[in-house]
């Protein structure tokens, strides 16, 4: 059981269809369309395995997990969706990934002013 949790939202916790501009479309207004059709084109769920560690994970995260594991620290990268198995429980530390937090960079800023958002 890792005593570090690395984790980050569904929709960096995605290979975007291994189309990397397709990701720009997760910053788009979540309500334009149903969630099941924005999740499918924009950010499909990755693969995991038994244990919740996903097959891909972004660059940062990774990382972010080597030199903690370089440092001596039982860190591994969770898939958002099986935070569960290790919360609460074990696990000491909670570490949660993510950009653009206030919606000022470019794509989000973009998108809100094209959809009046």
């Amino acid at each position: 059981m890792p005593e570090v949790v690395i984790t980050c939202d569904w929709t960096m916790m995605s290979n975007h269809h291994g189309k990397e501009f397709l990701g720009f479309g997760t910053t788009t207004p979540a309500y334009i369309l149903p969630e099941r059709v924005y999740q499918r084109m924009f950010f499909p769920a990755m693969p995991v395995d038994e244990h919740g560690y996903p097959r891909q994970a972004p660059y940062g995260m990774r990382k972010i997990e080597a030199s903690l594991l370089d440092a001596g620290f039982d860190a591994r990268i969770v898939h958002p969706g099986h935070l569960d198995k290790y919360l609460p429980g074990e696990a000491k530390v909670l570490l949660i990934s993510g950009h653009d937090y206030f919606g000022l960079n470019p794509p989000s800023s973009t998108f809100g002013g094209v959809m009046k958002v």
